[in-house]
């Protein structure tokens, strides 16, 4: 009979991935290759082709990773396997929704609930948690005011952590919440007078912080960056907190160790370069100098 070519034989599995026909046999048992019963055959089988190409994947990246994460960088292939992101023909979903049509309609706290427990519907946040995290931050030695709001964070999340008794909690809905914290500390600590009333959202909070002309407009367009930008996919911050919540890191842990890679000179560090730039040549007198300066400083 013809083989369809959606299988291989045993030969020809054993022949490309360099195994014993024990170890496919093994293979097949731990559900690494389904296999299906030649028709008008009692014992023998074909094997899924798709199975064997994988594990042939799987067998290049473990003996050269550098040519695999090359290869993926060149041709757009996922690295990691995602419950949250899928992009497909063109755009790009949350958990099967679409993450357009959830930045045209929904709060960036209920995509924050859904993202973290796969819920689709509003969210009560935990907004005593919220105060209790944001004013253990503030608490702190009044020198922490003078520094970056980045570096103030860090150096209070181990306290905040303390204060916690609950930092171990990694239960979907508690870890939403404790991550929604940190954000609203976050937002506090660039904006010391923001949030004040509990409801408010993060996108009201930094809208009210700003000169805009059309604030409902501008409202909006930052719910939708904020929404658009909530998986940050493999970026340095983001692949560091991954590896550290893999290890069943508490979720302050993991989003301090985001946050210290975020600091580097490659990544956000960039960032407060330009902040640091654009405060300097704020007297036009100094624009000259400045740029000068900065030039030299290569």
């Amino acid at each position: 009979m013809k083989k369809d070519p959606l299988y291989v034989t045993s030969t020809e599995v054993v022949r490309r991935l360099r195994i014993t026909r024990e170890t496919l046999y093994a293979y097949v048992s731990r559900g690494l290759i389904r296999s299906e019963k030649i028709p008008g055959s009692h014992r023998k089988k074909w094997y899924y082709r798709e199975d064997v190409e994988n594990l042939l994947k799987k067998k290049e990246i473990r003996q050269n990773p550098g040519k695999a994460v090359r290869g993926a960088l060149r041709w757009g292939e996922p690295i990691l396997d995602s419950q949250i992101t899928r992009i497909y023909d063109g755009s790009f979903y949350y958990r099967n929704i679409s993450a357009l049509e959830l930045a045209e309609e929904a709060e960036f706290e209920d995509v924050f609930a859904f993202l973290v427990t796969g819920q689709h519907a509003p969210h009560e946040l935990n907004f005593s948690l919220v105060k209790q995290i944001a004013d253990g931050s503030t608490a702190l030695n009044p020198l922490m005011l003078k520094v970056h709001p980045l570096d103030a964070l860090l150096a209070s999340i181990p306290i905040i952590a303390h204060e916690d008794s609950l930092r171990m909690d990694l239960r979907p809905e508690s870890v939403m919440h404790k991550g929604y914290a940190l954000a609203v500390t976050l937002t506090k600590r660039m904006l010391p007078s923001g949030l004040k009333e509990e409801g408010k959202t993060i996108a009201r909070v930094l809208t009210e912080s700003y000169s805009a002309v059309n604030r409902k407009k501008f409202e909006r367009l930052l719910t939708q960056t904020l929404i658009l930008g909530a998986d940050h996919e493999l970026s340095i911050s983001a692949f560091a907190a991954r590896v550290t919540a893999s290890g069943q890191a508490n979720p302050y842990e993991a989003i301090a160790s985001g946050l210290y890679a975020l600091r580097g000179r490659r990544h956000g560090g960039t960032t407060m370069a330009l902040e640091r730039f654009w405060n300097e040549i704020k007297k036009p007198p100094q624009v000259d100098r400045v740029i000068e300066d900065w030039l030299d400083q290569g």
